[in-house]
């Protein structure tokens, strides 16, 4: 086994929490990229949420070839609890969360914890790019930059914080580096019963609280898309549940604290809407005609789609249609959406 334990004894500790779920064909390569880092003082918490394949064994070795990797498992929760559960046995002065299918640079973490340290950070965050795998390679196809920044106090992060959602951002978890006592400071857990939007609902709840944020120019984290995770699968209605859930906190929060960037995520509903749309016509679906205009009545007689669609200023022509589709109650319209939108879908995948 490989002893760290006296490596970095006067860096603070960083727990990387890792949930693993079916990504047997992953799990390596990120597992490598988090265990190779240059800044060595880490906890690293890898959470088998229940999974079905290999990933369990995978996870067992990785510990027993590193005494800095400790593995939870737990039954099937989904990506919220298999992050709480690794918080609960987390130590580390900072908290990082990593997707298991993602991988990062190895010098990444020794720039963010400088950050952090250097401006006493609640958060900070970083950019990504975004890679996508096929045949057995990574391939970088977009990146989110950060505009380095310092926010000393709230009001100077939320002067910034238009820039961060525009650049997608302050959505997502895996990039940034928690301060664990202002997490703790406010309670801060992933929801359990949502199956989308885990991120935006954590991150959201913390913001209107961060007294210092930074911003660092470190674009060595990868966020992969995996074949098939750029068409949408069959409806699932918690996933539309889920959604509706995540915009209500996300609406709530922003009216009082910085109502200024509330178009982002108006346009973002609308978004996921047409991504929801289009699912109810996948191949195999299961759904009959009645289910899907049943469920796209439920859609357009939602108050917070209504009041999207109303208040949007709209950023894509595909959110605007989806817009004056329920502004005027256009069933029709957003039927023939989805049917070409899965359509072509589909006979992709032939």
């Amino acid at each position: 086994m490989h002893d760290e334990s006296a490596v970095g004894s006067r860096e603070p500790l960083v727990s990387v929490i890792i949930p693993v779920y079916k990504v047997k064909e992953y799990l390596d390569t990120c597992v490598k990229s988090i265990v190779g880092q240059t800044y060595r003082n880490l906890q690293i918490v890898l959470v088998d949420d229940g999974s079905p394949d290999s990933c369990p064994m995978l996870c067992d070795e990785w510990a027993s070839r590193d005494s800095r990797i400790s593995v939870v498992h737990k039954r099937n929760g989904g990506l919220g609890s298999a992050r709480n559960a690794g918080m609960k046995v987390s130590t580390g002065e900072y908290i990082w969360f990593v997707d298991s299918d993602d991988f990062v640079d190895l010098n990444v973490l020794e720039q963010v914890v400088s950050a952090a340290q250097r401006n006493q950070s609640d958060i900070v965050i970083f950019s990504n790019t975004n890679d996508l795998y096929a045949d057995g390679k990574y391939s970088m196809i977009g990146e989110n930059p950060v505009i380095e920044f310092t926010a000393n106090d709230n009001d100077e992060f939320k002067d910034v914080f238009g820039r961060l959602t525009d650049a997608y951002l302050a959505i997502p978890a895996w990039n940034k580096l928690y301060r664990r006592a202002f997490l703790q400071e406010h309670d801060a857990w992933f929801n359990e019963n949502v199956n989308v939007a885990e991120d935006q609902i954590f991150n959201m709840a913390l913001y209107p609280h961060a007294r210092k944020v930074s911003g660092v120019v470190v674009r060595g984290y990868h966020y992969v898309l995996r074949p098939g995770s750029l068409s949408s699968n069959t409806f699932n209605p918690k996933t539309l549940e889920s959604r509706l859930r995540a915009y209500r906190l996300v609406h709530d929060v922003l009216s009082d604290w910085n109502p200024d960037a509330l178009n982002f995520y108006r346009n973002e509903l609308l978004m996921q809407i047409s991504v929801i749309v289009d699912s109810l016509y996948v191949r195999h679906g299961g759904l009959s005609a009645a289910d899907r205009l049943d469920i796209i009545n439920e859609i357009m007689n939602d108050d917070d789609v209504c009041e999207a669609a109303r208040e949007a200023k709209t950023l894509s022509h595909r959110n605007g249609y989806i817009a004056w589709c329920v502004r005027h109650r256009f069933v029709i319209g957003l039927k023939v959406y989805g049917r070409i939108v899965a359509g072509m879908k589909n006979l992709r995948r032939k």
